[in-house]
């Protein structure tokens, strides 16, 4: 390859045709013959006919440059000018491509493989032979394939079929597949070209160093500006949602734009935040309705393109709706005495409490609705209640003294008159322990807590299906906590997704 500067030639051999331009200069400036006049008698009548369209003596000398400029671009164009083609590879060995097809790497991919596929021309131009090494591990969870050495029309196929993995790399995977490798098949040292998404990473240097025996090593990564951020997982605080970007570098002032996307594509909220000077992290606190927040589906920073920049949630970060009925309407001047205070303390951190009359708590979507022992039901509100678990949705009670006298019938079993007290003639000799969760309960799983006693219970009637409704027991085998699922035509089967079944569970009131 002949080279002019940044101008070089892959066929300088057809640049010898310009030895001819002379000649053709002297063909095209060549004067032709002088006319030569004969004696007509008949002339005048012959000037009428004759064309007014007279041809110069020779030809200008526009268009003899215009033709000279013609025939030098035809041969320019056919020895295949490249214009600031890369420099020419060190040694005379094969060329060797290590490329870090992580999940940073997406950010600028395009350039990245527009850069893969110049190298591989230029070995191309050179005659030589490409070993390509990619470092995120293979989608395939068997043995990486091995090594081998491509012409540079495969090496070609193969840059241009190279995608980034939405994981992290693994140079020490990369490093293993370097060393299976048979470098005696390689006689002579050539050039290696890392390209790196510059990010550092335990085992970087030890991998560089593996490729030195192949030649030398040129490592291309990218501009702090064009690396890749990350975006940590939210934090949940009560209604708002806490946001940290992190940038891989601490210069200037950076905004960036984050898009909260719900199940079906669409675009819930659009906010920015912004990097300051000498800070790598970019805080943000989300706030969305929480009937927006609960289609929340996953937070990407726009126009970043990687794994690493998108979080996807689940119903960790989702507030569902609970109702307390409360037909009181007022704050107790006693509240270490309302049944409410402590509810809505203990589910504040984790859901949207709601407080109000049925009626009002029932206009609105609601995951749950909690009924205490003291609040009960006013005329009409049972209809509207069982209409509500008909159409998938939960309802709690806690049972108490006012319940075990005069149940309402939105129970899972049937009660006993009167409640099971400590020194009554029901009662225990000390107060209870909770038993053991069964494998059939949706308690599974949870330890018992050992502090926790019970010295009042409402009982439930002994029946054929008490078992299959119970959920928690006590020590001695008594009910504790039981439930009802629904089973009509069209209703789920039972499972731990609260919004989508009808059941009415009762608890006990423990002191």
């Amino acid at each position: 390859m002949f080279a002019l500067g940044p101008l070089s030639f892959v066929a300088p051999w057809l640049l010898t045709a310009l030895i001819g331009l002379p000649a053709l200069w002297w063909l095209l400036r060549v004067t032709p013959p002088a006319p030569v006049q004969v004696v007509f008698p008949p002339i005048r009548i012959l000037m009428r006919i004759l064309s007014r369209e007279e041809s110069a003596a020779r030809s200008p000398l526009w268009l003899i440059l215009l033709r000279l400029a013609m025939i030098i671009a035809i041969i320019l164009g056919a020895s295949h000018p490249l214009w600031n083609a890369t420099a020419s590879l060190e040694g005379r060995g094969p060329l060797v491509l290590a490329v870090n097809d992580g999940w940073a790497s997406s950010v600028d991919w395009p350039a990245r493989q527009a850069r893969l596929v110049s190298l591989v021309e230029q070995a191309g131009r050179e005659n030589r032979k490409v070993l390509l090494l990619t470092t995120a591990q293979p989608e395939t969870q068997g043995k990486p394939a091995p090594l081998q050495l491509l012409l540079p029309a495969d090496a070609r196929k193969a840059v241009a079929g190279l995608q980034p993995k939405p994981w992290q790399v693994d140079l020490k995977i990369a490093q293993q597949r370097l060393e299976a490798f048979d470098r005696a098949s390689i006689e002579n040292l050539g050039h290696v070209f890392v390209l790196s998404d510059g990010l550092a990473r335990p085992g970087m240097a030890a991998f560089l160093e593996s490729l030195r025996p192949y030649g030398r090593v040129t490592v291309v990564t990218d501009s702090l500006t064009q690396r890749a951020m990350i975006l940590r997982q939210p934090l949940a605080k009560g209604d708002v949602l806490a946001v940290e970007a992190v940038r891989p570098h601490e210069q200037g002032t950076d905004m960036r734009w984050l898009r909260a996307v719900g199940e079906d594509g669409r675009l819930l909220a659009r906010e920015s935040f912004v990097f300051s000077p000498s800070k790598r992290i970019a805080a943000l606190d989300l706030k969305l309705p929480t009937e927006l927040r609960n289609k929340l589906s996953r937070l990407e920073i726009e126009g970043h393109g990687t794994a690493g920049s998108v979080v996807l949630l689940d119903e960790r970060w989702r507030r569902r709706p609970v109702g307390l009925i409360d037909h009181a309407g007022i704050i107790s001047k006693q509240p270490l005495l309302n049944e409410l205070y402590y509810l809505e303390r203990a589910l504040s951190p984790f859901t949207e409490v709601r407080k109000g009359t049925m009626s009002a708590l029932l206009e609105r979507e609601l995951a749950v609705l909690i009924l205490t022992d003291s609040g009960g039901l006013q005329a009409g509100e049972k209809e509207k209640v069982e209409k509500w678990i008909e159409r998938g949705g939960i309802m709690v009670r806690f049972a108490g003294p006012q319940l075990a006298e005069k149940p309402d019938g939105l129970l899972p079993v049937k009660l006993r008159v009167g409640d099971r007290v400590l020194g009554g003639t029901m009662s225990w000799s000390k107060p209870a322990k909770l038993k053991e969760f069964d494998d059939k309960s949706p308690f599974f799983g949870l330890d018992v807590p050992s502090d926790v006693l019970v010295k009042r219970q409402v009982l439930a009637q002994p029946s054929l299906d008490l078992d299959k409704k119970t959920w928690a027991r006590l020590s001695d085998g008594t009910p504790l906590v039981t439930a009802e699922i629904a089973d009509k035509a069209g209703w789920f089967s039972f499972t731990p997704r609260p919004i989508t079944h009808g059941r009415i569970c009762r608890f006990p009131v423990c002191s």
